[in-house]
């Protein structure tokens, strides 16, 4: 990399500090343009923090990105930790830990100071901004965005694929909640099996996954370990970024206990999950067991490496949601998780003025339809036989056309 280039980066990084800044104060569980101001906020009041957007949503939303580092200390030579939270948009404590983690930073609290020296974070407090201001697990055309990293289909995946190749981060974290029923209903870090083969990148994972669990037990917090291999679905963000990029990747999962948990406390396990992190690789003579990961941005020298979220995005302009696209999904139940017993399907749709009515198709065969809503058809398992099943839901128009979205399920 050219010395033009590290400049240009930095320039990138770097925000004025504009001392004085009144930081604007965030609900229990953020919204959107609640989380989009404190970031603007953030990068006008302090230099360790950048602010920009990677993209946008399926229906317009900017996707915001914080970038945190020591202004004085070249990225290229410190550890870059990329921290995703919120691709499902029903699962906020991501959100929360690390915004919290943020006013950590600023208000120069405990080690966190002297760690940005040897660290950079690139954060995405919320992949999902649609999905979450719907309380939704999807986006808004229904697929669920922690399904869709072999062949990013999805706006919101694609931006983070970008933010990933621009950033080249060494270690990537993806925040989550369990699914309330979890048959384990523990706090879970998730990383490969000894037997993948990553290296020293594998090692790190499986460390840093028995620090996290100790620091969790250490706090009051139960908690388990998970595994994964290549017979898994690798179609998960922190799978992809391990196998696919070789990178340090782990999974965060924290329980609800039957939504019996409350969600400071949810975010809480996740805020000891990134200290552990950071902790680990700011320690003192600590060196990396891989190669150091040379940035490359990708823009035109000269100009910036992603556009600023500035006053119009403070101001309200940017968080308007354009309409939006023609859509049919199925909200619940989670259909990543298999089905058993007697299943209640509820269909939603976006963007579709004219419906006529809706249909659905399991295994070729229609199975149901209505032309009344809400749209929500009953489906008996045991019927189908154990195993995988296609349902296809349509939504039909007035005209004929048709908008669909097909499921892979499995039935235990």
């Amino acid at each position: 990399m050219t010395r033009n280039n590290v400049r240009l980066l930095l320039g990138c990084l770097l925000v004025a500090s504009r001392g004085g800044a009144e930081m604007p104060s965030l609900s229990y569980n953020p919204t959107y343009s609640e989380t989009v101001r404190f970031l603007v906020a953030a990068g006008e009041a302090s230099e360790l923090v950048s602010v920009a957007t990677i993209g946008q949503s399926a229906k317009g939303r900017q996707i915001p990105v914080a970038m945190v580092h020591d202004p004085r200390v070249s990225p290229l030579e410190v550890t870059r930790i990329l921290v995703l939270a919120r691709q499902h948009g029903n699962e906020p404590a991501g959100t929360v830990a690390v915004l919290g983690l943020l006013k950590d930073i600023m208000a120069g609290r405990g080690e966190l100071p002297a760690q940005l020296s040897r660290i950079c974070l690139v954060i995405v407090p919320m992949i999902n901004p649609d999905g979450a201001e719907a309380n939704r697990r999807s986006n808004a055309r229904g697929a669920d965005l922690n399904r869709d990293w072999i062949y990013r289909k999805q706006p919101e995946t694609q931006a983070v694929e970008y933010l990933f190749n621009l950033w080249d981060p060494h270690v990537v974290l993806d925040l989550h909640e369990l699914h309330w029923n979890d048959k384990h209903g523990l706090n879970t870090i998730e990383a490969p099996q000894a037997g993948v083969s990553l290296a020293a990148m594998g090692d790190d994972s499986r460390r840093l996954q028995s620090l996290i669990l100790a620091r969790l037990k250490g706090a009051g917090f139960p908690a388990r370990v998970s595994s994964w291999d290549e017979s898994c679905n690798m179609n998960l963000c922190h799978r992809h970024y391990a196998r696919d990029h070789g990178r340090v990747s782990l999974l965060f999962e924290s329980e609800r206990q039957g939504l019996r948990t409350p969600l400071p406390r949810r975010a809480a396990m996740h805020r000891i999950g990134l200290d552990a992190v950071l902790d680990y690789y700011a320690t003192d003579g600590m060196e990396l067991r891989y190669p150091r990961l040379a940035l490359a941005p990708a823009s035109p020298e000269g100009g910036p490496l992603m556009p600023e979220l500035g006053a119009n995005a403070a101001e309200g302009i940017s968080l308007e949601a354009r309409p939006a696209e023609p859509a049919v999904m199925i909200v619940s139940p989670e259909l990543d998780r298999p089905l058993s017993g007697q299943v209640r399907l509820q269909v939603e749709v976006e963007g579709i003025g004219d419906l006529s009515y809706i249909s659905i198709r399991i295994d070729g065969q229609s199975r149901f339809f209505s032309n009344r809503g809400p749209y929500a058809f009953d489906l008996d398992t045991a019927r189908l036989g154990a195993g995988r099943h296609a349902i296809l839901v349509r939504a039909h128009r007035r005209d004929g056309s048709v908008v669909e979205q097909e499921y892979l399920v499995t039935v235990s």
